[in-house]
């Protein structure tokens, strides 16, 4: 068996196994914070650390965004995966490799954590917005595994320069 095929089982066996033991709580929870990995909620982090004079950071998390929506967009052209069966269909893409909201979700936590000593806080909420893409059924693991890599090493560079 090949190692694509190996994590398409494994993908396809976790999603089945969380859309059998679906959890109230968890749906409104996961439904409250998916839209935390947006760039919509990108671009208003933006807006509110360049109004409180936070011009350094919001300048790396802009560049971070673009980094970020190239890496995964070419990801997405490229693989052409489609998106688990329960996903609703979105204006930008109905390719499910990657997760572009777990990109944005650890690119912006790495960012925030190194210059707003938060880190456990941020990268958290990270973690659980990427879980929230898997609970609610939009994404495989290895889409937010993925995602979630290429946000942390664009914001770790971000960091650097």
């Amino acid at each position: 068996m090949k190692i694509i095929d190996l994590i398409k089982s494994r993908d396809q066996k976790v999603s089945r196994t969380i859309e059998n033991n679906q959890i109230p709580f968890f749906n409104q929870f996961f439904g409250s914070i998916t839209s935390l990995g947006s760039a919509y909620f990108s671009f208003i982090l933006i807006g509110f650390l360049w109004s409180f004079d936070q011009t350094i950071i919001a300048s790396k998390i802009s560049i971070g965004l673009v980094a970020n929506g190239l890496a995964i967009f070419s990801l997405k052209f490229i693989s052409g995966r489609k998106r688990p069966q329960k996903h609703i269909e979105n204006l930008f893409s109905n390719a499910s490799f990657t997760s572009g909201h777990s990109a944005n979700a650890f690119m912006n936590a790495t960012i925030l954590s190194a210059y707003l000593d938060r880190a456990l806080g941020f990268l958290t909420l990270a973690a659980l917005i990427a879980l929230s893409r898997v609970y609610l059924e939009d994404h495989y693991p290895s889409d937010i595994i993925t995602g979630s890599v290429i946000g942390a090493v664009i914001g770790q560079i971000l960091i650097t320069v």
